[in-house]
């Protein structure tokens, strides 16, 4: 896996190398560029200047996703970069509950750990920088480099931004300008603006190269020991039920003799109505006797 790694590493260190390379090959076509910059705007001296956007994406493992991220961000500031974007999360892959008591469960849980970074580099910084996220990763899955030639348009931001000026410049020295025509004249002096600050994001983007970090771990086993929260595992024990029995067949007791207690005239009234009830029906069976 680690000759993989250094092979990936080795391809991305040679595509920049030739990238680099290709200065010589387009050589004659800047001069011509840097020879129609001087012949149509003489003030601009950096008509012709190689423009060449570099941006890199990297996506790799690491043995510790906050481990490579402060890494990543101490490599960035030691070789005079920023880190503009920084996003850690972290996702739950599965779950098992296993019970260790009547009352306690031990949760193991399984996550994985991504992170995404974007990194301004300076542009001759660049391959260090590539080298040293290459031999903290333990495994690169894809690398990309990219260099975007921006030369051509800058030229053409220059020249025009330049002609447009020497327009303008006449019509902003009147003093009787109607407002018509001045709002027009600051409409077209603001897109001069644009183009100027355009021009600024390139010579910033030349400058500082992108790189797009992702890179992720291998998932971790997280384990730990908590109260259990299903209710119906949570019982009184057997013998306090028992003494609590007791306890209770005691008190239905003693509350059915109160009960006695309040209903006693009415239970001698029903005994005495018994008893006449009695005495009356064995005397009838006694005369129907003595009839016969």
């Amino acid at each position: 896996m680690r000759s993989i790694n250094l092979f990936s590493l080795l391809s991305i260190c040679l595509f920049f190398i030739a990238c680099s390379g290709n200065k010589n090959e387009f050589g004659s076509d800047y001069k011509t560029t840097d020879s129609l910059a001087s012949t149509q705007s003489p003030a601009d001296g950096a008509g012709g200047t190689e423009k060449l956007v570099k941006t890199a994406t990297i996506n790799f493992q690491v043995k510790d996703v906050y481990r490579g991220t402060r890494e990543i961000s101490a490599a960035a500031r030691r070789l005079g970069g920023v880190v503009m974007h920084q996003d850690i999360r972290a996702s739950e892959n599965a779950q098992k509950r296993l019970a260790t008591s009547s009352d306690s469960v031990q949760l193991i849980t399984s996550y994985s750990l991504a992170a995404d970074m974007t990194v301004k580099i300076p542009s001759e910084n660049l391959e260090d920088f590539l080298f040293e996220v290459g031999s903290s990763s333990s495994f690169i899955h894809t690398s990309n480099f990219h260099v975007d030639d921006q030369s051509l348009t800058y030229l053409a931001q220059q020249l025009k931004a330049s002609s447009r000026e020497r327009i303008i410049a006449p019509q902003l020295e009147k003093h009787n300008l109607k407002q018509k025509d001045a709002l027009l004249l600051a409409d077209q002096k603001d897109q001069l603006i644009d183009r100027e600050i355009e021009n600024k994001r390139i010579d910033q983007n030349v400058r500082y190269s992108t790189v797009e970090l992702s890179f992720n771990q291998r998932p971790i086993i997280k384990k730990e020991l908590i109260a259990n929260d299903d209710l119906s595992v949570y019982n009184v024990p057997s013998g306090k039920l028992f003494r609590d029995a007791i306890a209770s067949g005691w008190w239905y007791f003693e509350s059915l003799c109160l009960a006695i207690l309040h209903l006693w005239p009415f239970i001698i009234v029903a005994g005495s109505g018994w008893a006449t009830y009695r005495l009356f029906k064995n005397r009838k069976k006694t005369m129907y006797v003595e009839v016969i």
